[in-house]
């Protein structure tokens, strides 16, 4: 046995192993193409007319303009194991790909554990017979064992003296017992639908109960009718947002696998394909605005307003420091106005004013729970320093007394003397507020923030606590004559 690449290897035993989807648990087509679409989703255009000029030319194309970790591809770590211990017993290992030659030569360099490398180059897409041909021709009929996973690779399996399979369909074991050689299949498990829960990130779903603050607000003057519109404008955003994290996902590969909590979420992990979320993020944003449209046109329109400015927090925004929590306040306050649009009701300057100024509030201290978590903010894409964790947080909580203070002026307006027969109860209200804002900056201040403020809210003991203080108090202000 040799290692010198186009001298035949005689006599020796030779393991040749596929990439995509079986050495690694992705396809780097599809990481490529994500990574491309990323820096700007109108690049699609580009990818599209390459697509026409063949598999070939659009990998090569890809691999000159889109940079590969190789270092943190998610790996299959059952075939990587199986490939250290066939050369550790004297096999020649052949990573035989249809990825294109540079990313192919990057990832054995990566892992150190192939002594050749076979892949797409000089126009010819290695997939398919084309594989088998190149295969038959270095290492002879019969003369080497092939691990695959897909359909195209039941062509190689036909001339292999012994198969692998990895995560293969029945239908593709099926083909290969039809072949007569010896084989076995490696499974990992498949992704269940509480992996898919965590991809969408069902949980944070619970910022879109904002979206009920206009109904709550008015609830004097709404009907059970009410309540409905309000539930599907509820649904409609939980769609749209989980397109969002998706499609945050997966810009974010890199950074997610470098890091050592985030390299575990499915996309980054591969537990979760790539084209299988994308094609949930198209059934999810189709599902979204479907339902707005049954709603009313202007649900519509507002949910088209939060995914561009979502965009354009994710693509620059959010590296522009204090912007970063104007933007995330206003993502807040969106939800607000879709819930007054699906009402078709116009919302309060005392509304907003208050949203704005609790919603900023809220943006910092996420932002200061975050810095409070960060070790080195230098490389955390943000623009801030350890030092302005102070500075932030004294206008986050001058933001939250400012709420309150709009609050209280509120109580004396006329607009409470329409909605409540007795406005003065609200009164009650206001130390209930200054001790739920007073509390929640305290404990980021002390890192206790783990989660974003709102869903810290919705799961907080103490904070539900204090939002059931805070209805009755309402109800009481509506349904007491004084």
């Amino acid at each position: 046995m040799v290692d010198i690449e186009g001298t035949p290897v005689i006599g020796a035993q030779v393991l040749c192993v596929d990439l995509d989807e079986t050495l690694i648990r992705s396809d780097l087509l599809w990481e490529a193409t994500v990574r491309f679409l990323a820096g700007n989703p109108l690049r699609v255009i580009a990818v599209i007319a390459m697509v026409l000029r063949g598999p070939a030319r659009l990998k090569s194309w890809l691999a000159a303009r889109v940079s590969l970790e190789a270092e943190l591809l998610p790996y299959n770590q059952a075939v990587v194991a199986l490939v250290t211990a066939a050369r550790a017993d004297g096999a020649h290992t052949v990573l035989a790909t249809a990825s294109p030659e540079p990313y192919a030569r990057q990832v054995a360099d990566a892992l150190g554990i192939f002594d050749e490398v076979i892949a797409t180059e000089g126009g010819v897409n290695l997939s398919g017979r084309a594989k088998a041909q190149a295969l038959i021709e270095r290492f002879g009929e019969r003369g080497f064992t092939y691990a695959g996973n897909s359909q195209r690779d039941l062509n190689v399996w036909r001339h292999a003296g012994r198969a692998i399979s990895v995560d293969a369909s029945a239908a593709v074991q099926s083909g290969i017992a039809t072949m007569g050689i010896e084989s076995e299949n490696l499974r990992t498990p498949r992704p269940s639908w509480r992996v898919w829960l965590r991809q969408v990130r069902l949980h944070q779903s619970v910022k879109n109960a904002l979206v009920f603050v206009p109904l709550l607000a008015s609830l004097r003057e709404r009907s059970w009718a009410d309540a409905g519109e309000s539930v599907l404008a509820f649904v409609a955003f939980t769609l749209l947002t989980s397109v969002v994290y998706i499609w945050n996902d997966l810009s974010d590969l890199d950074s997610d696998r470098a890091h050592a909590t985030k390299r575990y979420r499915p996309l980054a992990s591969g537990t979760i394909g790539i084209p299988q979320a994308l094609v949930v993020c198209v059934l999810c944003g189709a599902g979204a605005f479907v339902t707005a449209l049954f709603l009313n046109p202007l649900v519509a329109a507002i949910l088209a307003l939060y995914l561009v400015t979502t965009s354009c927090y994710s693509a620059f925004v959010k590296r522009i420091a204090v912007a970063d929590v104007i933007v995330l306040a206003a993502l807040y306050i969106i939800r607000v106005l879709a819930g007054c649009a699906a009402l078709l009701i116009v919302p309060s300057v005392w509304l907003l004013l208050y949203c704005v100024f609790i919603f900023f509030s809220l943006a910092l201290m996420k932002r200061c729970a975050e810095l409070g978590r960060r070790v080195d903010t230098a490389r955390s894409g943000r623009g801030y320093l350890p030092k302005d964790r102070g500075v932030l947080t004294s206008l986050g909580i001058t933001s939250g007394v400012a709420s309150i203070l709009v609050f209280g002026l509120y109580i004396n307006s006329l607009a409470a003397d329409r909605l409540y027969d007795a406005p003065v109860l609200l009164w009650l209200a206001v130390p209930v507020l200054l001790y739920w804002i007073a509390r929640a900056w305290m404990l980021t201040d002390r890192g206790s923030m783990h989660d974003d403020p709102v869903v810290f809210a919705l799961r907080d003991p103490a904070s539900v606590i204090t939002a059931g203080v805070l209805a009755a108090i309402a109800a009481a202000a509506v349904v007491v004559p004084l």
